[in-house]
């Protein structure tokens, strides 16, 4: 227990910030955990054959990375830097989530960890445990952890914290299905897939055919690919047995790994960020960005001017942090919108694994009062404790500056996601002239009517009466000539 309390510390002076830079700011994107594959058969099995029970849902050992990530984070914001609270304060932090089941169970299983409710909890993790995320499943005594892990991944009591779902990302299931290309048809394949496709063919697909009976000449397709990959990924995070499958198919285990990360890549930085037109990059960027570019000004005006919030009223538009639980899909189209706006390299791109995360911080330096936003993306699938990579450090505004300039507003997305530009515009013209026309009508028939009674009360004669009983009082009244 000492020596877990003195590796933290350790960890978190590596960590932490260089002394003359002050934290004003922290929006933190991460990938939801370990999943079960998003293809099973009918009988329940991937296509590796190992049986699961939900596609695509959060595994056990996917909460455990959560919480481990969580925990990591409590120690470079909370216990280490001290840029927010120990216990949770609404106006300090900002929980946000797609709506789908493994982004908002991940989030939460996070948020275990950073919110922990018994602190001290975390010194039961045992050594492995505190070097792996994945579950901690990789030794010797595999069966016995996972058979403990089992559903109770998290070992602390629930921390409520609110979730706040974004509406918007729900569009990218839709827009993203319009805009990619149909891997079944191999005239739409990019040039990169059809070679990687070919290779695949050449190095597995005899013996892949033997395993699944399809004859000897059948060739595999990208879909084909992605989907085993997925499976692979999948089973390998679980630590699910899969020997039976690499004998059969005769297959080196490691070998069909690197070509799975290879397919992946592939798949996110050709396939969907690979137009010309940077179209999906820009989709499934600029909602977020421009929203996380609004909090960076809220907060550095903060830093300047002093803090503006009302804490006893519920304005929570000026968060010290975000966290933002997303997909693979937002992680990989942030990363490529920094290789093609901030003119980073191509090979930078790293495909984003299981609960990895990008942390965007503003910090200043304290000596020539400059701002600038770091990007760091971590890894977290490998080791607990690890190096960052720094993929960008800008000076801010530049950086908001570049957002501004090559994000969409919401109206543009609208129109690349559904292409009812033309459409919207002609119906609102045709929708207009019939407003225009039943208006114009409604104002000449009400306008002479109007002309009518002005005529018809102005030819009355009006008499004035002056009631000599009442004259004492002064009293007038004025009677129309239809009066009774």
């Amino acid at each position: 227990m000492f020596l877990n309390h003195l590796l933290f510390i350790i960890i978190t002076t590596i960590i932490n910030f260089t002394k003359n830079e002050k934290l004003i700011f922290t929006e933190i994107h991460f990938r939801h955990g370990a999943r079960a594959p998003t293809r099973i058969n009918d009988n329940g099995e991937d296509a590796l054959g190992i049986k699961w029970s939900t596609p695509g849902e959060l595994t056990p050992v996917g909460k455990r990375m959560q919480y481990l990530l969580g925990l990591r984070n409590r120690q470079r914001y909370i216990t280490g830097n001290k840029f927010i609270s120990e216990r949770f304060d609404p106006h300090e932090l900002l929980v946000f989530s797609s709506n789908v089941n493994r982004t908002l169970q991940s989030v939460a299983a996070q948020i275990q960890g950073f919110y922990p409710y018994t602190y001290e909890k975390y010194d039961k993790l045992s050594v492995e445990q505190s070097k792996r995320a994945v579950p901690p499943v990789s030794f010797n005594d595999i069966e016995n952890e996972i058979e403990k892990l089992n559903d109770s991944a998290l070992p602390n009591n629930m921390a409520i914290i609110p979730i706040h779902y974004i509406t918007f990302t729900n569009s990218s299931i839709n827009c993203s299905e319009k805009a990619r290309p149909i891997f079944g048809n191999n005239l739409n394949y990019t040039p990169s897939v059809l070679n990687f496709v070919d290779e695949f063919n050449k190095n597995y697909s005899s013996r892949l055919n033997n395993y699944l009976n399809l004859g000897k000449d059948n060739k595999f397709n990208f879909s084909f690919v992605v989907g085993l990959c997925d499976s692979v990924i999948a089973d390998e995070a679980e630590r699910k047995n899969t020997t039976d499958y690499f004998e059969k198919t005769n297959i080196d285990k490691d070998e069909l790994k690197r070509s799975c990360v290879a397919a992946l890549t592939i798949n996110y930085r050709d396939v969907y960020h690979g137009d010309a037109n940077n179209s999906m990059i820009r989709y499934f960027s600029s909602y977020l960005l421009r929203e996380m570019s609004n909090y960076m000004k809220r907060r550095v005006d903060d830093d300047i001017q002093g803090d503006k919030s009302t804490k006893n009223v519920s304005d929570y538009s000026r968060p010290k942090m975000v966290f933002l639980s997303g997909h693979d899909t937002s992680l990989s189209a942030q990363e490529m919108f920094f290789i093609r706006f901030f003119n980073l390299k191509l090979e930078d791109y790293i495909l984003p694994t299981y609960a990895s995360q990008i942390a965007y911080e503003i910090v200043r330096d304290e000596v020539d009062e400059n701002e600038r936003n770091k990007l760091k993306y971590s890894d977290y699938t490998v080791n607990y404790y690890f190096n960052e990579k720094l993929i960008l450090s800008e000076k801010l505004d530049k950086f908001l500056e570049t957002i501004d300039n090559n994000t969409w507003d919401l109206q543009q997305v609208i129109e690349f996601c559904y292409g009812i530009k033309n459409e919207l515009t002609e119906a609102n013209v045709e929708t207009s002239i019939i407003i225009i026309i039943f208006m114009s009508i409604l104002i000449l028939i009400l306008s002479t009517i109007l002309i009518f009674l002005i005529f018809k009360l102005r030819g009355k004669k009006k008499i004035t009466i002056i009631d000599d009983k009442n004259d004492n009082d002064n009293n007038q009244r004025i009677i129309n000539d239809d009066e009774d």
